[in-house]
């Protein structure tokens, strides 16, 4: 199963989100959006930078790769 977002600050509700998703695939990928993409949301956007945010999915365990 795949999973989109920024990612941005993760939350208990992203938590939540990827577990339940998890739970109905054999596979989770998440895809986050890149820096470039994510500065369209508003200004000081992203908060965290695109690596931080992939090592930051990467350590949960219930995610099995992260793209961006």
């Amino acid at each position: 199963m795949l999973c989109h977002g920024v990612f941005d600050v993760l939350h208990p509700g992203h938590h939540r989100h990827l577990a339940y998703a998890r739970s109905r695939a054999d596979v989770l990928v998440c895809s986050v959006t890149s820096d470039r993409c994510a500065d369209q949301k508003g200004p000081y956007r992203p908060h965290v930078p695109q690596d931080m945010r992939v090592a930051c999915l990467t350590m949960l365990d219930i995610v099995d790769y992260v793209v961006v």
